[in-house]
């Protein structure tokens, strides 16, 4: 089976389209609007009617009041549909229910091969030998962070009275985490399988030179795809990079380049510093003066912020905390600038919560 894989909002689905119209509908798993049947029940052949209606009913209790208008927004998103089943987030691994169709997809010859998409999250689960050959859409990140906005955007927010609100002109929630996080896993499935032939298609080559880029697809796959080309216009890149502060685009842009290199070792050892932005990013632990989890960024700000700190004083003694007799974890080993941390016993006594001990900006 050839696999369409990518990121997230990388064109996964674009090279979707392109191999619906060449290989066929019968050689493609998944379908053009997935959630479109989400709420849909189909009755069994020998389902009773006492089964049927208990199944719709769970059906209708489950589905969300706004269920039209994330369709709606879904679609506008890809018009031209998703193409993706129940291996596309998950992987594609032996599972006893799909046991007959694994072993066909296994079993397939190379002039017969059937198409998936998986995204990066799911191949990183996929077990090989249902693969014969990948090809891997690459974007880049600040363009894939800011696709990942419109689509989580959308009315799915609600004023007083119940009514949707549009925030797409209200936010800015654009970040490059999930790039990284989904990219790195499919360098480390590239690692342990480097023997799955593999073409990196970027996104923007596809866009902008649809005819040269589609004839390299077609020479690895084994077919003509200039039946696509209508496919691929440059309508399709809606969602240009942004500048938007953040301090993991260093990293994002990191791994794009050693991807697109085929460095894949060359990322995980840059992801493997704790002192990456990235993994900062994901720490967390907990604050015995809270009461709490917390992060770099909130520590951060407690730090500066004495509103911030003032409410975490209030909030930490109607919780009956003894903050006064607590170290800050940040200053005793979690702030990876510091040069030298502080003892639990000097982070005490110098408890910055104190005012006069209160920790100042430079």
């Amino acid at each position: 089976m050839i696999i369409v894989s990518g990121c997230p909002r990388s064109g996964t689905s674009l090279m979707m389209r392109c191999m619906h119209e060449v290989f066929g509908k019968d050689k493609i798993h998944g379908a053009k609007f997935p959630n479109e049947d989400q709420y849909t029940v189909k009755r069994g052949e020998d389902e009773s009617d006492e089964q049927f209606r208990i199944r719709q009913y769970l059906v209708d209790k489950r589905k969300p009041a706004n269920a039209d208008e994330i369709f709606k927004n879904t679609m506008d998103m890809n018009p031209n549909g998703f193409w993706e089943c129940q291996w596309s987030v998950r992987g594609i691994a032996y599972a006893f229910p799909f046991a007959d169709e694994l072993e066909k997809i296994e079993n397939e010859s190379e002039e017969d091969l059937s198409v998936c998409k998986i995204v990066s999250q799911g191949l990183i689960a996929s077990d090989p030998r249902y693969i014969s050959k990948i090809v891997y859409m690459l974007r880049h990140p600040r363009a894939v962070a800011k696709s990942q906005e419109r689509l989580r955007r959308g009315p799915s927010y609600t004023d007083e009275s119940g009514n949707l609100i549009n925030m797409s002109d209200e936010v800015t929630i654009h970040t490059p985490e999930m790039f990284i996080s989904v990219t790195a896993m499919a360098a480390r499935w590239r690692l342990k399988y480097p023997e799955v032939p593999f073409v990196v298609v970027k996104f923007d080559d596809m866009v902008e030179d649809p005819d040269a880029t589609l004839a390299r697809v077609g020479d690895f796959v084994g077919k003509d795809m200039s039946p696509a080309r209508p496919m691929v216009n440059k309508k399709l890149r809606r969602s240009l990079p942004e500048d938007i502060d953040s301090d993991l685009w260093e990293d994002a842009e990191y791994v794009y380049d050693k991807f697109e290199a085929g460095e894949y070792q060359e990322i995980i050892d840059y992801l493997s510093d704790r002192k990456r932005a990235s993994n900062r990013a994901a720490m967390s632990w907990f604050c015995p003066r809270t009461g709490r989890g917390t992060n770099e960024a909130m520590c951060k700000i407690c730090m500066s912020n004495p509103v911030t700190r003032d409410n975490f004083i209030k909030s930490a003694d109607d919780a009956s905390i003894d903050w006064m007799n607590e170290p800050c974890p940040y200053e005793c080993g979690f702030n990876m600038d510091m040069e030298k941390h502080l003892t639990i016993e000097e982070s005490t006594r110098c408890n910055f919560w104190l005012p006069e001990h209160a920790w100042k900006e430079d």
